[in-house]
């Protein structure tokens, strides 16, 4: 699903009051973290607001005829990098860094070719420059800056030998893609 449906189907049941996250989530459809990264979104364009009631924070239109006493608009820094961070397996990482832990869990449990990485993570995720690069043209294509993981702690060995970094470009939308491929091989990633 594109960012542009989900919110709008978020925007469709804000219409109908304040609600949280976690009921936008169960109302819609939409996996929770996917919620919250189009919530951001939105509340960068200035579409919705935050009211804080009883420390729970409830998300809600701006031309919304609700009242809005009480309410504390969140300050979003509307340029620059997204600093949100993520949890998988107990630890707080920054999206390329989440994207490298998942990758390297599956690898190390699953045992797969690399060929087979690369079609669990289609490069279409980051058509760019794909997710997984063997190390050789990892480093071709980092000429003119770093695009991948090539610490020696960060490459990683597919079971048939190969050698492979994982790309360091991540956005928005690209982490939003790969979260629902990881959420589809049981893996947990939520907001910190």
């Amino acid at each position: 699903m594109k960012i542009e449906e989900i919110t709008e189907k978020i925007q469709v049941e804000l219409q109908k009051g304040k609600l949280t996250a976690q009921e936008l989530s169960f109302k819609t459809g939409i996996v929770l973290l996917t919620c919250y990264k189009a919530l951001k979104l939105e509340l960068v364009k200035g579409v919705i607001f935050i009211e804080e009631i009883d420390k729970i924070n409830y998300y809600n239109l701006v031309d919304s005829s609700i009242s809005k006493n009480n309410s504390i608009q969140i300050p979003i820094q509307k340029s620059g990098r997204d600093m949100t961070k993520y949890i998988f397996r107990i630890k707080t990482y920054s999206k390329s860094q989440c994207v490298l832990a998942v990758i390297k869990e599956f690898n190390e449990t699953k045992r797969p070719t690399f060929n087979q990485i690369k079609e669990v993570f289609p490069d279409s995720i980051i058509s760019r420059f794909g997710i997984v690069k063997p190390l050789n043209q990892a480093k071709k294509l980092s000429i003119g800056g770093p695009r991948y993981f090539m610490k020696d702690e960060q490459l990683l060995t597919s079971s048939d030998g190969i050698v492979f970094a994982v790309c360091n470009q991540w956005t928005l939308q690209r982490l939003l893609n790969f979260i629902d491929v990881a959420e589809k091989l049981g893996y947990k990633i939520t907001i910190e």
